[in-house]
């Protein structure tokens, strides 16, 4: 009897140890996912708020549709001249409300903005995009030299039989960045602020696009420093 009785003992202990190690590893599975679960929640929460604000913004005039000539009177922050047309002059005047002398948190119009942020943090980016060049790729040889933004451009696209090589570099004030890809179908990001260079080959033709960012908002952004955003 008594050496059953520790056969039985052992046993326990052993099972008791398993199921402590299998419920401590469930603690720390269902935290994991806990975590996990609030990240994606956060972030879904974040590119809603920020398309939103966007759609907003590019297809409103807000209320009152007119509130460019008398902000104080600002309730509902839009910046469209018509849908998907932007106003310079409501740009204007939001690129002056967001200077940190005139950032007054007690102001209306700045809760209106704020409401549409959900707060301070965030950023408004204004973006150009053009087409520089597209070019056959039978036979292509190409060299662009130029400066927009500041920043100086150099592309250089060939063909080299089997293979296109496109190369780009980009140089501002001792930066530069520079990349260079080779293939039949294929695109290429480079990026110096505030001018993006993309290179796209579709086997046939070679396009060169080229993003500018023509104004950069967020609270306080006439002191430099980083973007609410970020």
């Amino acid at each position: 009897m008594k050496e059953k009785g520790q056969v039985l003992t052992l046993d326990m202990f052993l099972a008791l140890s398993l199921t402590a190690l299998l419920l401590s590893y469930s603690g720390l599975v269902m935290e994991q996912v806990h975590t996990r679960a609030q990240e994606e929640v956060s972030r879904y929460s974040l590119e809603r708020v920020a398309g939103d604000a966007a759609e907003a913004l590019v297809k409103t005039r807000g209320f009152p549709e007119n509130w460019e000539d008398r902000p104080s009177t600002l309730q509902v922050l839009g910046l469209a001249e018509e849908p998907n047309v932007l106003s310079i002059k409501k740009l204007a005047y939001l690129r002056e409300l967001c200077r940190s002398g005139n950032w007054d948190p007690s102001k209306p119009e700045v809760q209106a903005v704020m409401r549409l942020f959900g707060g301070q943090n965030f950023e408004v980016r204004i973006l150009l995009r053009s087409l520089l060049v597209r070019e056959n790729a039978a036979g292509l040889n190409y060299t662009l030299n130029t400066t927009l933004q500041g920043v100086k451009v150099y592309v250089r696209l060939e063909n080299r039989g089997s293979t296109l090589r496109s190369t780009v570099k980009l140089e501002k004030e001792g930066t530069v960045k520079e990349q260079t890809e080779q293939g039949t179908i294929f695109s290429m990001v480079v990026s110096l602020y505030p001018l993006t260079v993309e290179v796209v080959s579709d086997g046939k033709t070679v396009g060169v696009w080229c993003e500018e960012v023509i104004w950069d908002l967020w609270p306080g952004w006439d002191l430099g420093g980083t973007p609410g955003a970020e």
